[in-house]
């Protein structure tokens, strides 16, 4: 596994990100969350994992320092998109990674931007899994969007399940709503989060490249 702190341009600032590549790798899933501090997400980590056991290289981006300052979720939504964008063409554009297919791994408010971007370059994002996406149907115009989209919600999250439903009538390219029975917004009760990672990787393997996937990888790393 090679594993780096990298320093990425993200809308006029440089932020911090963990990138871990397996040796195997054909690709890398880039995560965007809502958050600020990676160090808040364990479920993210964990998904991590699961996805670098399945044979995907992941990064995830640490926005702490500039996040906390937008006072509006509006201000924050234009963030992001800007800082994914900029860092998906920089990672493209790069010697060491350019080979690499792209691929989005939204959460909560970071699923929007997620979708943004992968609207904005569907020659280099391959496919985008949601989950626990709060994604706001007045910044898209969704049925323009092509790109693979998997939208992966608890059954217990009641406001983000409707959103979701909502958001998956108006995509027109490849799509899926999966469910999780009995999972809340974080997936924290036991096995869920394995779940939803069994059901990402596998929306992953449909459209992006990967090393080998033993699913019971996913099961044990999940836990």
């Amino acid at each position: 596994m090679y594993e780096i702190t990298m320093e990425l341009p993200f809308s006029g600032h440089r932020i911090d990100g963990k990138l871990s590549l397996p040796v195997s790798a054909k690709s890398l899933i880039i995560f965007s969350h809502g958050y600020g501090r990676s160090s808040l997400m364990p479920h993210e980590h964990r998904l991590a994992l699961a996805f670098q056991q399945a044979g995907y290289g992941t990064l995830i981006f640490d926005t702490v320092d500039v996040y906390e300052n937008f006072s509006s979720v509006a201000d924050g939504f234009e963030f992001l998109t800007k800082g994914l964008l900029a860092a998906t063409n920089w990672l493209h554009s790069h010697s060491e990674y350019r080979d690499l297919d792209l691929a989005y791994c939204g959460s909560g408010r970071g699923a929007g931007p997620a979708i943004q971007v992968a609207s904005e370059l569907p020659d280099i994002i391959k496919a985008v899994v949601c989950i626990s996406g709060s994604i706001d149907l007045n910044k898209f115009d969704l049925p323009e969007i092509k790109t693979p989209i998997l939208l992966i919600v608890g059954e217990l999250d009641f406001n983000i399940v409707g959103g979701n439903k909502k958001v998956l009538k108006k995509l027109d390219g490849p799509k899926q709503l999966a469910v999780i029975p009995g999972a809340s917004h974080l997936y924290e009760e036991s096995d869920k989060l394995s779940e939803a990672a069994h059901v990402a990787v596998s929306w992953y393997q449909k459209y992006v490249r990967s090393g080998k996937w033993k699913p019971e990888m996913v099961e044990k790393s999940a836990k």
